[in-house]
This record gives structure tokens, sequence and C-alpha cells, in this order.
């Protein structure tokens, strides 16, 4: 650790510098949540929490017009108070002396191919919404294909995480960074398996194991944690991945300072993570009035915006747009239809479907990364 603070040094960025840029984004954070909880008290008297039918009463409209028009106005004012001349490439064959972030990440046709999976799978789930919403709670149901497909996934980051771990042994000795690599990998691995874990109530839901004694009380009787205070380990595990994967390449894509620590940026998600999470962000329905929840909907179609028709770094303008147009047709869908299907949690189903097809393709990307360091740490060793 220590080491890794050293290297801050040599490269021009201290550890004061470190600090007020973590400062800088949590300020970013608390005030939005702060000023979408005043508007929240001026509007409907108390700030929204809990689940409950989506409420289109003209109050209630007009907290969704003010979420939109709040997120977009303080992605304008972050662009504005930070210009930059270029976005930096999502892959980069050159490395320089001081590094910056992403330089490197999964090439053109793999990141393509996510994106077309994405909105396959988006399409596919509208679908059957629409012809059988009872087939689209039944397959979001315990040990069913939704979540079946989530544990896979979850299962797959996992591993790749722990073999990145490993990976990171073959770092360079002149690597001061290479223990504190080896321990994210191994922390990132610990936390998707301890998520894996609660998914399938510990292998319950394989086994078949009487609940102990000590869960039968939490809401759905099942061997895990999370279901003690369901609704308060949603909120922090959505809102933490979309500040993790959303908010945060956005963030510093325009404001370079951490970007210059290799401690720090090369664990940092690129900007392509934003494109496989965003969809996750639509999946609201009983917990559309919380303004969080707007909130994360409407900056992640703006970001999806910028980068589709505005930055046009990635030259994917054709098929971000569809992306957008899905992400925008599947929230608009469960707000006027969601009322037909019986089992309400079913979305939050979906949407635990779609982070953890997120922690799979970052856990890709670390893997990729990590190994594309270590080449050329020993092309370097052997001049």
């Amino acid at each position: 650790m220590y080491k890794g603070i050293a290297v801050m040094e040599k490269q021009g960025v201290g550890i004061k510098e470190f600090f007020k840029e973590f400062i800088h984004f949590c300020f970013y954070i608390v005030a939005t949540v702060t000023i979408l909880g005043l508007v929240d008290i001026m509007l409907i008297g108390k700030v929204w929490r809990g689940v409950s039918y989506p409420t289109f009463e003209n109050v209630y409209i007009i907290r969704i017009f003010v979420s939109a028009m709040l997120s977009l106005v303080l992605m304008l004012l972050y662009i504005r108070l930070n210009p930059i001349q270029k976005l930096n490439p999502l892959v980069s064959e050159e490395v320089p002396s001081e590094g910056f972030w992403p330089w490197v990440t999964l090439s053109r046709t793999p990141r393509v191919i996510s994106i077309v999976l994405v909105i396959i799978f988006s399409t596919f789930f509208l679908f059957v919404f629409y012809k059988d919403p009872i087939q689209f709670r039944d397959i979001s149901s315990d040990q069913k294909a939704v979540e079946n497909f989530s544990v896979l996934f979850l299962f797959v980051a996992t591993i790749m995480f722990v073999i990145t771990a490993f990976l990171q042994r073959k770092s360079s000795d002149t690597n001061p960074n290479r223990y504190f690599y080896s321990f994210l990998s191994w922390l990132f691995a610990g936390v998707f398996f301890i998520i894996l874990m609660e998914e399938v109530a510990w292998t319950q839901g394989f086994f078949f194991f009487d609940t102990p004694k000590f869960f039968i009380n939490n809401s759905q009787g099942e061997m895990n944690i999370h279901n003690y205070a369901t609704y308060h380990f949603e909120l922090a595990y959505y809102f933490s991945t979309f500040l993790f994967f959303v908010i945060l390449p956005f963030f510093y894509d325009r404001r370079k300072t951490l970007t210059k620590i290799s401690v720090i940026s090369d664990f940092l998600p690129s900007r392509h993570m934003v494109y496989i999470h965003a969809m996750a962000a639509a999946y609201n329905y009983d917990m559309w009035d919380n303004m969080l929840f707007q909130f994360c909907f409407f900056i992640s179609i703006f970001i999806l915006i910028y980068y589709a028709w505005f930055s046009r770094i990635d030259a994917l303008e054709i098929i971000l747009g569809i992306l957008i147009i899905e992400v925008i047709l599947t929230q608009v869908s469960f707000l006027w239809m969601g009322h037909t299907v019986p089992r309400r949690p079913a979305f939050k189903e979906y949407k635990e479907f779609f982070i953890p097809l997120t922690f799979m393709y970052y856990s890709f990307e670390i893997y990729i990364r990590s190994k594309k360091r270590i080449q050329i740490e020993v092309q370097r060793s052997d001049l």
C-alpha cells in the first residue's frame, strides 16, 4: 500500500491530489442526492422511500420532469466545468510513461458483441413481457432462467478475478504495485463470490436443505443476509453499482488526475461498462417513484447520448442509438404495462440480471488490461 503511494509521488500525483479527487467525486454524489431529497420534500413533503406501484398524479409527473431536467443540467454543468480537448481511446497500443486510463480494454469486436447481447437480451425480455406477463414473472422466479444466468455471470466474474489474482504474481519485481494489484483482484473476487452466494442462498437453492433458525425470520425465509433488510440492501447494491459503472467512468473521462496513478487506474472501469450497465437503469417499476432511480435512468440516457453523438470517440453511433431506444422503450413499457405482471419483484430480478452481466465484462476487461501490462513489463525487463 505504501509502495503504491510512493508511485503516486513518482508520477507527479501526490496523496493530496488523490484525496482531492476522491472528495471532489463524493461532493458531486452527495450534492446530487441532497438536491433530489430537497426536491422531494418541496413537492411531496417527504423523501420517498420503499416500494409501491408508480404514481402518475400531477405532482409525481412534475417530479419525473424535474428528475430529467436535473440529470441533464448536472451532466452539462460537469462537462462545462471540466473541459477537455478529446476523450482517450478505449484501446491504445501506446503506453505513455505516466500512463492513462483506460489504456487497454476489450477489442472492438467483443465490445460490439457485448452491446448487441444487451440489446438482444432486453428485446427478448420485452417480447415475453408483452406476450405473456405471467411467463415474464415465472422466468424471473427463484432458480429459473433469469436468476440462473445471473448466477452464471457472477460465477464467471469471480473465476476471472481469481485467475487475474494469480496472473498478478507474474508482474515484474520492479513493479512496486504488484502486491496491491493481487490484493485488489482477490478483493473483487471475494465481493463477487459473496454476491453469488447470497443469490443462491449459500447453496440452499441447489441442495434444498432446511433454513437454519437464525435465518428463518428474514423476508424470504432463506439462508441469506440481505433479506433481513431487503430494500436497503437493494438500494445500496443498485446505486453503488450504478456509481461505479456509469458515473465513475464518465467522471474520470474528463478529470485525468487519478488516471495517472497506475495503482488506481488499472482497476477503473472503462466507459464501455456504461454501455453494458445502462440497461439495468431501465428495469424499474415498484421503485420508480424513488427519485434516485429516476435520476439513474435519465442520466444514463443522457450520458449514452453524449458518447454516441457528441463525443463519437468510439464510433458506435448506430449501435448506441439502438441501445438508447431500447433503454427508453423498456422503461416506458414497464411504466405503462407493468401492472399486468402479478409479481412486482420480477422487475428487480431483471435488473439483477444486467448488473452481473456488467460484472462479467468488467472482469474480462481487468484480466486483459493486467495481461497486457505484464507483457509490457516483461518486454521492458528483457531490454
